[in-house]
């Protein structure tokens, strides 16, 4: 079985390109793409799969990346999830909320789709080899 990406956010353009690298790449993940944090939490709580890993854009309107993790933390089905952040920039002092909430990475979102496929391999890479060993 793939291992379960769950992405959240605003930008349609960024989720297509990441699905559309993902595609491109061989689809060694299933990614399942939401706009907001809303969307995420109605998914959630009819879901029978625990993702493998939640990325989440930090600059989410109504609810921001910071609030959405504290939230989904709060839920013991996700307690051991890897969760990371990504912006089009990273504030420094997102370093100490990352540890207080156990985020495991914070990235800068690519500029151009050869950037979207290298960082579709960075995320999915190891989610895949830790499934297939």
């Amino acid at each position: 079985m793939k291992p379960l990406v769950l992405v959240v956010d605003d930008d349609e353009d960024d989720l297509w390109l990441m699905q559309k690298a993902m595609l491109q790449i061989g689809g060694t993940c299933q990614l399942n793409p939401f706009s907001d944090a809303a969307s995420l939490l109605t998914y959630l709580d009819s879901a029978v799969t625990v993702p493998s890993l939640i990325l989440i854009d930090y600059h989410l309107p109504r609810m921001d990346g910071l609030e959405l993790t504290e939230l989904l933390r709060s839920r013991p089905a996700l307690k051991t999830v890897p969760f990371a952040w990504m912006s089009s920039e990273i504030d420094p002092t997102w370093e100490v909320r990352c540890r207080e909430l156990d985020v495991s990475w914070c990235w800068v979102k690519p500029t151009d789709y050869t950037a979207w496929q290298e960082f579709v391999q960075q995320i999915c890479g190891p989610l895949f080899d830790s499934r297939s060993g």
